[in-house]
């Protein structure tokens, strides 16, 4: 069983999902019922561009800068983590 439901956009909310609309294919009524159907119904998410879904992931990295070169040097952080365990076996 289907139901209807009327809702109130903004103009800039409406205007954007024509546009998204328009690039899917879709008039803004069926991406809006995707998009709610998605989210409340259990659904499959929206298929959109694979690129675009990837940059907005790598959006959320981010870097630091140590201020010196850091590598994978094996002996080091193995002898690191021993002085941490000695230092915390003396304390317990």
């Amino acid at each position: 069983m289907n139901s209807n439901l009327a809702i109130q956009l903004s103009e800039h909310a409406f205007a954007t999902l024509s546009v998204e609309a328009l690039a899917a294919g879709k008039t803004p009524e069926e991406l809006a019922a995707d998009v709610v159907e998605s989210i409340y119904a259990g659904g499959p998410a929206i298929a959109g561009d694979a690129a675009a879904a990837r940059a907005e992931f790598q959006r959320c990295f981010g870097m630091v800068d140590m201020g010196h070169a850091v590598g994978l040097q094996n002996e080091a952080i193995d002898s690191d983590l021993a002085r941490q365990y000695g230092a915390a076996a003396g304390t317990a």
